[in-house]
């Protein structure tokens, strides 16, 4: 297990425990994680970056963030989501708890994405 920083661009800075295997990477975070316990959007309203995909890991990963946030608008899901015929509307949701199965333990599902704990 290796410690790094996760760093979005003074956005929160987190020290996160990971570990290879299995062609998946484990992430373990220390407790400030957890602290938010209300829906938040801070990255996108502090992000300066240009939105590519494909330049590397770093750039990925903060286009990726913006574009979940934007997704995840309200305005944007109202227009959004009435749009989508039922075959679509069950694959994002499965495709979204099949991440989140794949990449967070039950009590960091509660903790950190449910906000429940």
């Amino acid at each position: 297990m290796t410690q790094e920083r996760c760093d979005f661009k003074n956005f929160t800075e987190q020290i996160c425990l990971t570990a290879q295997g299995d062609n998946s990477t484990t992430f373990e975070c220390s407790e400030s994680i957890y602290k938010e316990k209300r829906d938040s959007h801070h990255f996108i309203h502090q992000y300066s970056g240009f939105g590519a995909f494909g330049m590397d890991r770093k750039t990925d990963e903060e286009t990726l963030m913006f574009y979940l946030q934007k997704f995840s608008e309200d305005t944007f899901m109202k227009a959004f989501i009435p749009r989508l015929n039922d075959e679509d509307l069950e694959q994002i949701y499965n495709t979204i708890n099949f991440f989140l199965k794949k990449y967070f333990s039950e009590d960091d599902y509660h903790a950190i994405f449910l906000k429940d704990r």
